[in-house]
């Protein structure tokens, strides 16, 4: 690992992990600034603090430490919260309020950099995972979910009034995509045969295609994983710095 790479220290947590890669880009203070509030004043902070928790969970699932999967989950907190806020000012939502004065534009560009901040991290995985085949899948595989959870929002905003089945088609692939992301690349995030065994059978199972009837969405599917993961790994998901 260089000098330059990305280091998590054990007293460093996710949030830590985000603040490191600003220091290092060459961003304006103002817009990281921007990007810290985004960050910090969303309304379901509690809620977002907890989602960021699940790569670790699926990494201790799989035999690893939790922390070994920061880096990924630092990434899947800023993707996260960028398409929410995407999400937001395309429906036309009620806005948080550290945007609600800055107007739509404003948050879309801040969405912009916490997507870039993602790719930034993202990049330092080989480092940090020390192994350039799983860091590669991960990369690869958040930019196709990402395809996915594109069309299911384009879908969503031209058909206002779906049908179930496609409102479960919808569903999939607007969070159950994203969601089983966290779960997959949490796993992998071990490196360990056996880990990778496991991501790969989280992905085959939540990106299934939907079946007619289904009374799961694959959202619905990821969070019945993750209480069970929670239940037998006994990990306390931390809170923010």
């Amino acid at each position: 690992m260089t000098s330059d790479s990305l280091q998590v220290s054990p007293q460093m947590n996710i949030w830590g992990v985000i603040e490191q890669i600003w220091d290092k880009a060459s961003a304006w203070p103002e817009f990281i600034e921007a990007m810290r509030l985004a960050l910090n004043s969303g309304r379901n902070k509690q809620e977002l603090s907890i989602w960021a928790e699940l790569p670790g969970l699926c990494c201790q699932a799989a035999g690893g430490l939790p922390r070994t999967a920061d880096p990924v989950a630092a990434a899947w907190l800023l993707f996260y919260t960028a398409a929410s806020i995407m999400d937001h000012v395309e429906d036309a939502e009620q806005p948080d309020p550290w945007w609600a004065d800055l107007g739509a534009g404003a948050a879309i560009n801040v969405a912009t950099g916490l997507y870039f901040s993602a790719c930034l991290l993202l990049s330092e995985l080989d480092s940090w995972l020390g192994d350039h085949e799983a860091a590669s899948q991960i990369r690869s595989q958040v930019l196709g979910r990402f395809l996915v959870m594109c069309s299911g929002q384009h879908l969503d905003l031209i058909r206002p009034s779906p049908t179930l089945d496609q409102y479960w088609d919808l569903a999939r692939a607007k969070s159950g995509a994203f969601f089983t992301f966290a779960c997959w690349a949490g796993a992998l995030s071990t490196c360990s045969p056996s880990s990778k065994n496991t991501a790969r059978w989280h992905w085959k199972v939540c990106s299934a295609p939907a079946q007619a009837g289904r009374q799961k969405s694959a959202w619905s599917l990821c969070w019945t994983i993750l209480r069970l993961i929670c239940k037998i790994g006994h990990y306390q998901p931390s809170s923010p710095a």
